[in-house]
């Protein structure tokens, strides 16, 4: 797919089961927002074809396209794009007096005000309410017409950390209660960690990893897949031997047996994925023990965010309740360490 004469998708072949929650996870440029334009129609893909429960909606190769309005998606943006003039229930009943009449557009208005926890504010302006007010407006504007699928484009990433916390909770309290299918689209791996059924990681106009995001989390297929959903320590290791889909790695003066992608497994060299889960500060069963030297240690309020080195150049971050001594052990869990293949050279 081209925008302006630059490709910004390419190889895309995907499909989304009706009533999952999806979302899609990438970095500014990565094609996440290109593809939800795609599915709502406000991009004209220029190759390709598009279809929603099975009924095309576009195709490139005869040139056939529906119109955004007729696709019968919801959409909910970053800007709540509410109409400043109408009150919050004309701004949801609008959409709905075609089909249902004045009446029981304002009556339906109401009852979606109520279920997204703004029962009583019918009467309110969008100026009159908070930023995460406004944004469940938008959400219940959205739902109420009924989508085939709701597109939600970064909807939080206009808002504070607490009303994100609370934003989230609604997503998923209705996500749970209605059923909806939904594209949620975001650069937040907090967010898309904890809202998705599906998972879908994007870099480069190109589709990474899919699947559940326990799955992802925990098993990233390249190094910018992990770096994509959440802080991670990536560091080269040698591989000194391999059997079946597990590797044995050097770590400083430590041997290592672990889990590894099939890429991994055949390389001579793959960086091991470290997560703060995979570091303890105590002994514990099964856990390998490293020496380690202090870089960094800051108190962030309930825990000590450490930063120390394991083997020359080869740097993790971790959390611990108090400051470690210059020089000190960490014990690695090696079931939850994962290697990945090494990363080419650009």
């Amino acid at each position: 797919m081209e925008r302006g004469g630059r490709r910004t998708l390419a190889d895309l072949d995907l499909h989304l089961p009706a009533g999952t929650y999806t979302c899609v996870l990438g970095a500014s440029g990565s094609g996440k927002t290109t593809l939800l334009s795609a599915i709502a129609g406000t991009l004209k893909p220029a190759a390709g074809r598009v279809e929603i429960f099975g009924e095309l909606v576009s195709d490139a190769g005869t040139g056939f396209f529906v119109a955004p309005e007729r696709r019968r998606l919801g959409m909910v943006f970053q800007d709540y794009l509410l109409w400043s003039h109408l009150s919050v229930a004309n701004n949801i009943g609008l959409s709905l007096r075609s089909r249902h009449g004045r009446a029981r557009a304002q009556e339906m208005a109401r009852e979606w005000l109520a279920l997204v926890g703004l029962g009583g504010l019918d009467r309110r302006y969008p100026t009159e309410l908070s930023g995460g007010q406004q944004q469940s407006v938008g959400l219940a504007r959205a739902l109420a017409v009924e989508p085939r699928w709701v597109l939600l484009d970064e909807p939080l990433s206009a808002l504070d950390a607490g009303n994100r916390t609370e934003l989230r909770g609604l997503l998923r309290r209705l996500g749970a209660e209605l059923g909806f299918g939904a594209v949620h689209v975001t650069h937040d791996a907090t967010e898309a960690l904890s809202l998705a059924q599906r998972l879908i990681l994007m870099d480069a106009g190109r589709i990474i990893q899919i699947g559940a995001p326990e799955d992802v989390f925990l098993h990233p297929v390249t190094a910018q897949a992990a770096r994509l959903t959440g802080p991670v320590s990536l560091i080269p290791t040698p591989v000194l031997g391999r059997r079946g889909d597990a590797v044995a790695v050097q770590l400083g003066e430590t041997r290592l047996c672990v889990a590894a992608t099939s890429q991994a497994a055949a390389a001579d060299e793959a960086p091991i994925v470290l997560r703060a889960q995979a570091v303890g500060s105590t002994p514990e069963p099964g856990a390998a023990a490293l020496k380690a030297t202090l870089h960094d240690a800051h108190f962030v309020g309930d825990h000590w965010q450490i930063e120390a080195e394991v083997a020359p150049g080869a740097r993790l971050s971790f959390r611990a309740d108090r400051r470690p001594q210059p020089e000190f052990e960490i014990y690695l869990r090696p079931e939850r360490v994962w290697a990945v293949p090494k990363e080419q050279a650009a």
